[in-house]
């Protein structure tokens, strides 16, 4: 076997062990964001907001998982104009700066 073939069999055989290791990790990504994403559709009211975020935190995360679904949070949390509330100690309807 030349060198040249040698080293590729290598490589072919590092990326398959590489990637049969990340695949549970992928799996409970996939179901970390999968599970993130129904919980962040259900926020409909500024009351639903907190418990969403805390349910998101309390899942199985992998890989970036966590960072992301904390993002989309985020982004719903502007998109519904809610607002966190340090005194109250929750999400509120932001109030217009008129």
């Amino acid at each position: 076997m030349t060198f040249l073939a040698k080293l590729f069999s290598q490589v072919k055989s590092n990326i398959t062990e590489e990637a049969n290791i990340l695949k549970p990790q992928q799996e409970v990504y996939q179901r970390a964001l999968d599970e993130g994403s129904k919980i962040l559709n259900a926020i409909d009211t500024p009351d639903k907001a907190l418990a969403a975020l805390e349910s998101i935190r309390s899942l199985d995360h992998a890989l970036t998982s966590k960072k992301e679904l904390e993002a989309a949070f985020k982004e719903v949390i502007k998109a519904l104009n809610y607002e966190y509330d340090k005194k109250l100690g929750q999400y509120v309807l932001k109030e217009n700066a008129d």
